[in-house]
């Protein structure tokens, strides 16, 4: 059969397989086995051609036996080698890349760190749409001599059953609109909460090969530039390269419950160490501290839970120790 996109980690899996006679040039037994290539077709950049070719000769091949294929049984969706070759096919590509742009600092600051790509607001019809809509517009406005432009999508998730931080797949759909508007896809994860199931590089990983295959082959790329660097390193970076804290501020909104700081959802929590730890937000102490929400977090990082990660632990520590010095 004609060699596929999909049938690679089957070929991979069979050239391991010591039961079964690896796959050759045929022409020298001391030849190495064929390597793995992917080809794109210039007039139709879908199409995309694999094929096996020889390091130590001309031999090239595009066809492999039936049962190659058929015997295989996948241990897991995807490899890392896969994504690897489908990432060098659009690297350096920036018309065919996207920012999914919510509104938060994440998305913010990965659109002045990414040097401006075009950015993918998508309304997913959720509590929090509403005011990130507004938020996002009014940031628009005010940015104009940056060329800040966002193009916007609707698909609404509103009737499938979850909680604004919990919704299942979200990351998912989000990644599946945005592969109709580019190649690669740049959703926004950090350290420190690579933990969550729809934020780790494999996840990005797996979604990559995922939307390759629905897309006949396509190369589609999901990933995220700061998984070394945390929300308040990224902060940080901003302050440094970019503009004030107080600037960073007043174009971000994070919150669950759709208002401009209610202090009491995790996700405006995590903004605020991020801001206190970077020299600003002092103004959203009170909500955080009256809420009770400081006094949950820092019971949990004490006992070190593992659900939080060791450098949200490390950040809790440190806001709670900041204010016990500022009194």
């Amino acid at each position: 059969m004609k060699i596929k996109l999909e049938h690679i980690e089957a070929i991979e899996a069979w050239q391991k397989d010591p039961c079964v006679h690896s796959l050759t040039c045929g022409k020298n037994s001391l030849h190495k086995l064929p390597q793995i290539a992917i080809t794109h077709e210039p007039e139709s950049p879908g199409d995309t051609n694999v094929s096996l070719i020889c390091p130590n000769c001309d031999w090239t091949q595009d066809w492999i036996p039936d049962i190659v294929v058929t015997s295989y049984k996948p241990k897991e969706v995807m490899s890392k080698s896969v994504v690897s070759r489908l990432s060098a096919q659009i690297k350096g590509d920036t018309r065919s890349e996207v920012l999914l742009y919510s509104g938060g600092i994440d998305s913010y600051v990965a659109w002045h760190y990414l040097g401006k790509p075009k950015a993918l607001y998508v309304d997913l019809g959720l509590v929090s749409n509403k005011a990130e809509m507004v938020n996002v517009r009014s940031v628009v406005r005010r940015n104009k001599e940056l060329g800040f432009k966002i193009m916007y999508h609707r698909f609404d998730l509103s009737g499938i059953p979850g909680t604004e931080s919990e919704l299942p797949m979200r990351n998912m759909f989000l990644a599946m609109v945005a592969s109709c508007y580019a190649d690669k896809i740049w959703l926004i994860s950090q350290k420190g909460e690579t933990n969550l199931a729809d934020r780790s590089p494999e996840f990005m990983r797996k979604a990559s090969q995922l939307l390759t295959i629905l897309w006949n082959g396509k190369p589609k790329i999901v990933w995220s530039p700061f998984f070394n660097m945390t929300k308040v390193e990224m902060v940080e970076w901003y302050v440094k390269n970019v503009g004030s804290i107080d600037e960073l501020d007043k174009n971000t909104l994070c919150c669950y419950r759709g208002e401009i700081f209610c202090g009491e959802c995790g996700a405006d929590f995590r903004k605020w160490i991020a801001l206190r730890l970077n020299g600003g937000g002092k103004h959203y102490d009170k909500k955080i501290i009256s809420s009770g929400l400081l006094e949950k977090y820092l019971e949990r990082a004490k006992a070190n839970d593992p659900s939080l990660g060791k450098e949200r632990v490390e950040e809790i520590l440190a806001i709670n120790e900041l204010l016990r010095n500022e009194g």
